[in-house]
């Protein structure tokens, strides 16, 4: 792991990064966690962790927090599973976001963010009223709110005064 630190990797950073432990060992989880608290959390470069070898028993991990905790509490991707009999392409996609989108790290990567939220809800009424606004055509509908104030016509005046 001395490697990732050297100047070569400096220079050329990854564009992605996945931390793999085996859910079977009860420290592999803690070397991972101490990796990425070392080296990896003030950057910015995306990380994944990966649960290996999820076809077997899963053991409880001898860390502070759980791995589902420490990923929410650092703001990574809730963990992907792998396993080697059932292979899965959700390692694969997620992957490929994150190294060809890097920004969104901790943001739509984890699906919990508000500002997320509130950038949905604000597009989906912008939508909705540019729907609205194209389909009756400025005519307000049927049962709408008219104000009570109609407005008359002003005649022009062609007369001398």
């Amino acid at each position: 792991m001395d490697s990732f630190t050297d100047q070569s990797s400096q220079q050329y950073p990854p564009d992605a990064i996945v931390l793999l432990y085996d859910v079977s060992d009860p420290t592999s989880f803690q070397e991972v966690a101490n990796f990425y608290m070392n080296h990896l959390k003030f950057g910015q470069v995306p990380c994944q962790i990966v649960a290996a070898r999820c076809d077997s028993k899963a053991v409880t991990q001898d860390f502070i927090v759980n791995p589902q905790q420490f990923c929410r509490e650092n703001k990574l991707p809730s963990i992907e599973k792998f396993s080697a009999k059932k292979l899965s392409k959700n390692i694969y996609t997620k992957m490929g976001i994150l190294a060809n989108y890097p920004y969104l790290k901790g943001v739509a990567t984890n699906g919990q963010s508000t500002w997320m939220k509130l950038a949905v809800a604000v597009a989906l009424f912008g939508t909705i009223g540019f729907v609205v606004c194209k389909k009756f055509g400025g005519k307000l509908p049927i049962g709408a709110y008219q104000p009570a104030i109609q407005h008359v016509p002003i005649k022009p005046f062609l007369g001398r005064v």
